[in-house]
């Protein structure tokens, strides 16, 4: 109605006298020239519809209705609650209008963070029942309506792997919609190497740090101060030393060094990456070439790097026989701190060095138990049982997630124990993998839940007769019955954190 009655009347001072723009006199003496030699009644009607004032609920409403809409697709299974924050206020800040649906098995709603989070306008959980493959099918399929909708709108996922690279490819190459891909990389992003590879796709890729206390860490010049070193002769050690300067080596470097690699068998054909470390490793190994640092990981590249280059002419080097597996042990993921900053440089570096050290193990028909030995979950006193082992081996979460994304080799219900140490061998000599792999579980909380439920007197008692604490404690609530004490530590841990919104169910084969 005001653009009409505005369009209609003729232009008079004393009309505008009566908007409480006039009355503030801040109309420009240049527009109001060119309205009093009578514009066009189409521009009047336009103006007074966009400029003239309105009421505040009006001009929110209207400005509102100009941004384009974002549709976030959060895969929640790895990461926290910063990223989704920190890639929602990246959208905004280029004008979207941005919906948030979170993909999450759905006792995450129960965490009063994450509760939070859903409460907030625009966001939605979507709970997801638990199986390996639950977000990504969800998502896939979302992903798909996104791109077949006839709406202008933006599809941005938030991912830290790259299970919808082929996905993302098809739908930024048809650039038909504005397509963003969020990773939170956890490190430098130079790095990381999903971020890299939805780089190669046609979408907007945007790095994401982990948490608020990593993406201050760059400003504040931490850098790795713990050195992992693998010996001549397959065992390992770690140590302190000054924070690690960059990485001299340059995208050609790298190129070369995993070209070299591949011809002699040590890099799978194909392979697009960095040299995986493993790579690097048994080739630095089975050549005798001494010790080398494999941690950081770039001190590794850079001394291969430096060997091939410097042979100017043809060395017999020896090629990969697929006969070795290495292994850097870290412990379980921490939260970061300040303290761990300031002592490791990372969380990753604190992981490594409280690992023990890398190793190299040559096949044999029990190179797996060898290499469960080696990781804490085997010994020869209260954990003898292999196949249990192998159950807690498999069921650590980011073993879960290495065996089913990179090898496909997650157990089933109907595997055997033989079928299980298969599988495990093959994912031991692969190097498909960074060659992580996380150690047993500790005793140390187990300890103090018993000392504090009156199970144990003291948390330093042997571990004889923490074994007997474990089982009263453990019969009592009803829990599953096991043959060695890290089972037992495993089941307690699993009872203490059955509230956990990220946890998932156990992975199960006959043993």
């Amino acid at each position: 109605m005001l653009a009409l009655s505005w369009a209609h009347s003729s232009w008079h001072g004393s009309a505008i006298s009566r908007s409480p723009r006039s009355r503030q006199q801040h109309l420009q003496p240049q527009l109001q020239e060119r309205l009093q030699r009578g514009w066009g009644r189409w521009l009047l009607s336009v103006t007074a519809a966009v400029c003239w004032p309105a009421p505040k609920q009006r001009y929110r409403t209207c400005l509102a209705a100009s941004k384009r809409r974002a549709e976030l697709l959060v895969d929640a299974d790895h990461g926290g609650i910063h990223p989704i924050m920190e890639a929602i206020q990246q959208l905004r800040k280029e004008g979207f209008r941005v919906h948030t649906t979170v993909y999450a098995e759905p006792g995450r709603q129960n965490s009063k963070k994450w509760h939070q989070l859903f409460q907030q306008r625009g966001v939605t959980f979507s709970p997801v029942q638990r199986n390996e493959e639950a977000n990504d099918i969800a998502i896939e399929e979302q992903l798909g309506q996104l791109a077949r909708s006839k709406e202008d709108i933006c599809i941005a996922l938030l991912t830290a792997d790259t299970d919808f690279l082929e996905q993302i490819r098809q739908i930024a190459s048809l650039r038909k919609k504005n397509t963003w891909v969020f990773v939170p990389t956890g490190g430098p992003a130079s790095i990381h190497p999903p971020l890299r590879r939805y780089k190669e796709t046609d979408a907007h890729v945007v790095p994401l740090a982990t948490s608020a206390l990593k993406a201050g860490q760059p400003q504040r010049g931490q850098g790795v101060k713990v050195r992992a070193t693998l010996e001549a002769d397959g065992h390992g050690s770690v140590s302190m030393a000054e924070p690690c300067a960059s990485s001299h080596l340059d995208q050609e470097d790298l190129d070369q060094l995993r070209n070299s690699l591949q011809e002699l068998g040590y890099c799978d054909d194909g392979f697009e990456g960095k040299a995986p470390l493993p790579s690097v490793a048994k080739f630095w190994f089975v050549n005798r070439l001494g010790p080398l640092t494999v941690y950081p990981t770039q001190l590794a590249r850079e001394a291969a790097c430096e060997v091939l280059q410097a042979s100017r002419h043809p060395t017999p080097w020896a090629r990969c026989r697929d006969d070795h597996a290495f292994f850097l042990p870290i412990t379980s993921q921490a939260n970061s701190s300040q303290k761990t900053l300031r002592e490791y440089g990372s969380t990753k570096a604190r992981r490594v060095f409280r690992g023990g050290g890398p190793f190299m193990l040559k096949d044999s028909t029990d190179m797996v138990a060898q290499a469960l030995q080696r990781l804490g979950y085997l010994d020869q006193g209260l954990n003898t049982d292999l196949p249990e082992a192998l159950l807690l081996f498999v069921n650590r979460p980011e073993h879960k997630h290495t065996l089913r994304k990179k090898f496909d080799a997650l157990p089933v219900s109907s595997d055997t124990v033989v079928d299980v140490e298969h599988k495990m061998r093959h994912a031991f000599l692969s190097n498909h993998s960074s060659g992580k792999w996380v150690v047993a579980p500790r005793d140390a909380e187990v300890r103090q839940t018993l000392c504090k439920k009156g199970f144990l007197k003291t948390i330093e008692a042997p571990q004889p007769e923490v074994l007997q604490a474990m089982r009263r404690f453990a019969r009592g609530l009803g829990l599953r019955e096991m043959r060695s004490y890290n089972g037992y530590v495993f089941i307690i841990q699993q009872h203490m954190y059955s509230k956990d919104p990220g946890r998932v169910g156990n992975i199960e084969f006959k043993i």
